[in-house]
């Protein structure tokens, strides 16, 4: 046995302790339920999404560092020909604020021969308290400020994300389940049309032998039988093939493929109830840009651009920063046992470009970005609505479908009923047995298609109201 082998088969023994098979005949069918509660927890694209909710959380984490407290220090010293020319040395706190201001605390002490009197501190060092004061420009919102903002916006763009992903994942496993189980039973409709053509022909066969036929019905009833052989194989191909669909879904822990045993069965479609109108269908459409995922990552990107605008309009603003340090020489170590009012330094910043050009294309591109942005927005949101519409219309329709096709096959039978009677005391034909059971294989394979459009219909009204992950 090979590795890949041993891989799928303990995957499938993982998957059958899952949901508690056993793999007897007894062996309950495996629903669509048991299928997605599977693909939610081991797929690796449900574990990306995850991930991508965690991603949100990093970005807020980030941005927010913009705010950390930073110490800060520094020495500067030299020496030359003997003497010290100078020496600098000092350190502090910056406190970043969510509203632009920044708290400054620290402690220098200067000395030298060749010392700039700028620099000049008392014997014992000098201790400063201050603020820095935005005015002009960032005072309303800065970039820090507005990283955070984003952040936040991001992590709930990541929600959505993780709700689009998800909604895609089980929208795509469950189409992939309907058509196993879809083909499953039309596959199963036409073994019992081949075992019920086989025992026909061999009847034929022998009434021939014994006068009671003539010859040429074997051949109607040989190539009746051979006709349905060909069309089951290709409903087994389509078995096989939906299969290996399923299996694409089957995941242990996001990393170890799975396989479906052939020991496991979908629903018998007698079991498969009827998918009916359910969904308060016109109070959602009513709002879908309040829940809908799609719709929500685009008004995120609209509310991250409109922050962009807001940052480029206060780029508008003239650059005016004020500074206040409060100053004190300590005294036995104490930093303000003779503080005075008159010690103090300060400083202002004024500047401002003449034509502001560069400021004015900034904004003049973010308008033009929000705009364009809300008009994706709309766009989404009509074509979300007409596919929401379609799918629902179609899952309306499909309810009738099933009567209808249900009808079909009971009349069908009563038919094939009466033309078996009439050919048990001699009165019909092989071709007409046949014909009359070509109809009803016909309507079973109908009724069968229309079920599965039932539960696909109500699948792709969920999927287009984004509500599947629930």
């Amino acid at each position: 046995m090979s590795i890949g082998k041993h891989i799928i088969i303990s995957g499938l023994i993982g998957l059958a302790h899952v949901v508690g098979w056993s793999q007897s005949e007894s062996t309950p069918p495996f629903t669509i339920d048991q299928f997605l509660s599977i693909v939610i927890e081991h797929h690796p694209t449900a574990i990306q999404a995850a991930i991508t909710k965690e991603k949100g959380q990093a970005y807020i984490l980030k941005a927010r560092g913009g705010f950390d407290p930073k110490l800060y220090g520094s020495a500067y010293q030299k020496y030359f020909d003997g003497g010290q020319y100078y020496s600098l040395i000092g350190g502090g706190l910056k406190v970043p604020t969510w509203f632009g201001i920044e708290l400054d605390a620290g402690y220098d002490i200067a000395q030298g021969d060749q010392l700039n009197p700028q620099a000049y501190t008392p014997k014992d060092g000098l201790w400063r308290v201050g603020v820095s004061v935005p005015l002009g420009k960032n005072l309303v919102i800065d970039e820090r400020r507005a990283a955070l903002k984003q952040a936040k916006i991001y992590r709930e763009s990541t929600l959505a994300q993780q709700q689009i992903m998800l909604n895609q994942l089980l929208y795509d496993a469950a189409q992939a389940y309907w058509e196993w189980l879809k083909s499953y039973h039309k596959m199963k409709v036409y073994e019992n049309a081949v075992q019920v053509a086989k025992v026909r022909f061999d009847g034929v066969k022998e009434s021939a032998r014994l006068g009671d036929k003539p010859f040429i019905d074997t051949l109607e009833s040989n190539i009746n039988l051979q006709s349905r052989q060909f069309s089951l194989m290709e409903y087994k191909l389509q078995y096989e093939n939906a299969k290996a669909g399923v299996d694409v879904f089957l995941w242990k822990d996001g990393y170890i493929p799975l396989e479906i045993s052939d020991a496991i069965k979908p629903p018998l479609m007698d079991d498969i109830a009827v998918a009916n109108v359910d969904i308060p269908i016109l109070a959602m459409v009513d709002s879908i840009q309040n829940y809908h995922p799609e719709l929500l990552k685009y008004q995120f990107a609209v509310d991250m651009a409109e922050v962009d605008l807001r940052l480029s309009a206060e780029q508008l603003k003239p650059t005016v920063n004020l500074k206040y340090n409060a100053l004190n020489a300590p005294v036995n170590g104490n930093p303000w046992q003779d503080y005075n009012l008159n010690n103090y330094q300060w400083g202002a910043e004024v500047n401002f470009p003449i034509f502001i050009r560069k400021e004015r294309g900034d904004l003049r591109l973010n308008r033009l970005e929000v705009e364009n942005l809300k008009a994706d927005l709309a766009n989404k949101e009509a074509q979300q609505t007409y596919k929401i519409w379609a799918s629902y219309n179609a899952w309306q329709t499909s309810i009738q479908q099933i009567d209808l096709s249900q009808q079909m096959v009971n009349q069908y039978q009563v038919l094939l009923a009466g033309e078996q009677t009439l050919f048990n005391i001699g009165e019909s034909s092989v071709f007409l047995i046949n014909s009359r059971e070509k109809s009803l294989i016909e309507s079973q394979l109908k009724y069968i298609e229309a079920s599965i459009a039932n539960q696909k219909s109500k699948l792709a009204t969920e999927y287009a109201l984004g509500i599947l992950p629930q």
